[in-house]
């Protein structure tokens, strides 16, 4: 029996809503091959049309803060946040992190609700609505929960529902620890390939998988267009996006060309300074990307209406400015890149979340201090 056609995943369809530097590949990344699903993705409902179809509002930090529900992070794992040369469970036990992981998972936890908004001092000016932390992740439970414990998401005692989801926080009450990362409970909900509703033959395949934030609502209880309103998802494929594309907050695919180089750091794995990708800085234009959302009363509708893009061409003329180039003198993706990482670095700055490029085991317990007020970057 001939083996099933396998295409390409990274392919672009007529609701990507990447800009031109976020669909760009990694350096000397090959794109990873897939077979289709025998089932066809699900198509955008008319509720989540409808909803990205609204006006996109951009509201004041203190208004925002006021008025605004949690914005829902959710994340994806693998050559998202962190890389696994081998899809195993031996090879989910040290997988090698990104570049400025411990930053931007501390950025996450400091601005986690209810973190951001019960524990800082009076003198410290709301910077927009919360974060709700979620992570979906197509590889098996068992895996995602040792990728999560390896990077300290977790606890080691995290253990998945009967429906295949890990609530971090069930049992854990708001007022004790909630959102401070008391109990490892930063997350909200945790979705696997147990809850993608993949047919068995599928689950047991490398298919092309949609992460359906359908059922994430559902699992966290909250209206379709309400979670439309307020979701994105961080992730490199844009297929992954299929059923709420809008909602699709892209990054370049993290791939590390010689895992070997990787160098052993307790729990995880980081490539070394040296390393032709160890030079990511991915993750904190991210968190400049996030802070610009976080005043958006409608997220999709504001990454539909161009908002990646326009981060970019503002980046774009400041280094015009600052370098004294005409509107028609050419920018260079690189410097792009920088300047959009040189704005992360300044919400970590007025966060007090400390930058690194290196892997950190004390994130959670800075970013603890940072939501209080008691580190400064």
């Amino acid at each position: 029996m001939s083996s099933p056609r396998r295409t390409p995943v990274r392919r672009r369809g007529p609701f990507d809503t990447s800009s031109l530097l976020g669909s760009l590949p990694s350096p000397g990344a090959s794109p990873r091959a897939r077979s289709e699903p025998s089932v066809a993705p699900p198509a955008p409902s008319s509720t989540y049309l409808a909803t990205v179809s609204e006006p996109a509002k951009t509201l004041s930090p203190a208004d925002a803060a006021e008025k605004l529900s949690p914005l829902v992070v959710v994340l994806s794992l693998n050559e998202t946040l962190l890389f696994r040369p081998q899809r195993t469970t031996k090879g989910s036990v040290h997988p090698i992190v990104r570049p400025y992981l411990a930053t931007f998972l501390s950025y996450l936890c400091a601005t986690a609700a209810p973190a951001c908004t019960e524990t800082k001092g009076d003198d410290k000016k709301p910077s927009g609505r919360p974060i709700q932390l979620v992570v979906y992740s197509a590889a098996r439970a068992h895996n995602v929960l040792t990728l999560l414990r390896a990077i300290g998401l977790v606890p080691e005692s995290a253990t998945t529902d009967a429906d295949g989801a890990c609530r971090p926080r069930k049992g854990t009450s708001a007022g004790a620890g909630a959102g401070k990362g008391a109990g490892g409970d930063v997350l909200e909900l945790v979705c696997s390939r147990e809850t993608m509703g993949l047919r068995d033959k599928d689950y047991r395949r490398d298919v092309v998988t949609v992460k359906d934030l359908d059922k994430e609502w559902d699992a966290m209880g909250v209206s379709h267009d309400e979670g439309a309103r307020r979701t994105v998802l961080l992730e490199e494929e844009e297929p992954a996006a299929a059923a709420q594309p809008h909602s699709r907050l892209p990054i370049t695919a993290f791939t590390v060309s010689d895992p070997s180089s990787a160098l052993y750091r307790r729990s995880v794995r980081e490539l070394p300074t040296s390393s032709s990708d160890g030079s990511d800085s991915a993750l904190l234009s991210t968190i400049h990307l996030l802070d610009l959302l976080r005043l958006e009363s409608n997220a999709p509708a504001a990454l539909k209406g161009g908002l990646v893009r326009g981060a970019e061409n503002a980046a774009r003329r400041v280094v015009r400015e600052r370098e004294g180039k005409g509107e028609r003198d050419p920018v260079s993706e690189g410097e792009v890149r920088n300047e959009m990482a040189r704005r992360g670095r300044d919400v970590c700055k007025r966060e007090g979340v400390e930058v690194r490029r290196e892997w950190d085991d004390k994130w959670k317990e800075k970013a603890q201090g940072a939501a209080k007020g008691d580190v400064k970057a």
